[in-house]
């Protein structure tokens, strides 16, 4: 389904019926507002998509009962997720299911432009490699990990307004080994004190971190003990 060869793909080997599902797992955040499904004449009659942003809580966001060789869902706004089912909501006797291929796309801009880092030791080009979209580039901290003061191993991002969010996920990309060994996540709000929502132990190179809703416009994620090696984000993602 995601190998860009339309001769290849998945099939439920079966008629169709209301309740059949296949996920799919993007291992990190994916941010996207259309899904092509190209099934040629084994479509689905009828489906429903849904997405986690941790692969055990999912939330439906559209239906389709209209479907076709090539079945377009287009969506308002700009959907993140980790994971996606899609399930059928209709039954078929004469066809299987089958998916050859399933493209999802972003055409419209994301807020990125209002979201500012301040990293206190390098300029804004390579503080936005964290969150530039492309999981290649990536901001390294100064120095090794360190709970000083100097604010040499944080990394503050500024939403540009204020938001509910209820967790971050800290991608190290190809840096797969200069993750936090302990973190501290704050988070607050203009005329207010940083709060701390979140501590823990990372020890992966995706972290997520999910916490009480709170509304903020600023996280900063800081080293909460020393470490051997620097603090890398090649992706930071922010659940909204």
């Amino acid at each position: 389904m995601f190998d860009g060869n339309e001769q290849t793909r998945w099939t439920n080997n079966k008629a169709q019926e209301i309740g059949d599902s296949v996920n799919f797992d993007m291992s990190s955040l994916r941010s996207f507002d259309q899904i092509v499904i190209q099934s040629g004449s084994d479509y689905a009659r009828g489906l429903k998509v849904m997405t986690s942003v941790d692969g055990s809580v999912y939330e439906e966001i559209a239906q389709c009962e209209n479907g076709s060789e090539v079945t377009t869902i287009t969506f308002d706004a700009i959907q993140k997720a980790k994971c996606i089912r899609l399930e059928l909501t209709q039954p078929y006797d004469y066809a299987w299911w089958s998916i050859y291929e399933l493209n999802l796309s972003c055409s419209k801009e994301e807020s990125s432009e209002t979201k500012t880092a301040t990293t206190w030791n390098h300029g804004v080009e390579l503080e936005r490699r964290a969150i530039d979209g492309d999981i290649s580039t990536y901001w390294e901290s100064a120095e090794m990990q360190s709970v000083s003061e100097a604010y040499t191993t944080a990394y503050l991002l500024n939403l540009g307004s204020a938001q509910s969010i209820s967790g971050i996920a800290i991608n190290t990309g190809s840096q797969m080994w200069n993750y936090l060994d302990t973190y501290e996540v704050y988070a607050w709000t203009d005329g207010e004190e940083a709060l701390l929502v979140a501590k823990g132990s990372a020890q992966t190179a995706v972290t997520e971190v999910f916490f009480e809703t709170v509304n903020a416009k600023y996280i900063w994620i800081k080293a909460g003990s020393a470490a051997s090696q620097p603090f890398v984000i090649a992706e930071l993602d922010v659940y909204v």
